[in-house]
């Protein structure tokens, strides 16, 4: 596994077929763009998204969908804005 950035809060790492990272939200946001550092041959590939927040006493629960994959990254859309400064994603994209 070699790691490849670590830029605007979003940590990336690789495998053969699988990059993952970290992916912080802003409070007031109701979606997160993730970029990759380097290009997929194409969009065949699956999104696994898993909201953190270990922080807020009783985090919010919000729902969310991927869209948007394109070669160069992907967006994630919330069903709210977030209320705080403490959620991020970890995401995995798996060839």
């Amino acid at each position: 596994m070699s790691n490849l950035s670590d830029f605007y809060g979003t940590s990336i790492s690789t495998t053969d077929n699988i990059i993952f990272g970290n992916q912080t939200i802003v409070s007031g946001s109701n979606n997160v763009v993730v970029s990759f550092n380097i290009n997929q041959p194409n969009t065949n590939y699956y999104v696994d998204v898993d909201m953190i927040n270990t922080t807020d006493p009783d985090p919010s629960m919000y729902t969310k969908i991927v869209s948007n994959t394109t070669v160069s990254g992907f967006t994630v859309l919330f069903g709210g804005s977030m209320v705080s400064n403490n959620y991020s994603i970890d995401w995995a994209v798996i060839r």
